[in-house]
């Protein structure tokens, strides 16, 4: 049986040109070569005409289609995972701003989930 950890991605966001969103990470610490690192994203519903979610999402430049769309969802990115990690929304609909911030409700949330073997 598998034990999970999450890490909360929601805070220190940065907007960037084009209107997008960018977090960067430290790799987390202690992994084993067993251990599997899960991106997950949730969005909330929103009506037609008003969509915020981010058209493609990339970390370290590699894009995660699994990722874009409704709901809930994730994509192992253990293989994409470096010392410092850049995770990046693209044309999120959010305008850009100055500064760190909470990811807007808007767009959803997203988290880390470290799969530990064993």
């Amino acid at each position: 049986m598998s034990k999970i950890h999450t890490i909360n991605l929601t805070d220190a966001w940065e907007g960037t040109q084009a209107h997008g969103l960018k977090r960067c990470f430290g790799r987390p610490t202690g992994l084993t070569p067993a251990d599997r690192v899960w991106l997950a994203c949730e969005s909330p519903a929103v009506r037609p005409g008003d969509d915020v979610r981010p058209r493609d999402i990339r970390l370290n430049g590699t894009s995660l289609p699994a990722l874009v769309g409704g709901g809930r969802r994730r994509a192992d990115v253990t293989p994409l995972l470096v010392s410092r990690n850049e995770l990046v929304f693209v044309d999120s609909g959010v305008g850009p701003w100055a500064g760190r911030r909470r990811l807007p409700e808007e767009v959803g949330r997203v988290w880390l989930e470290i799969e530990a073997a064993g």
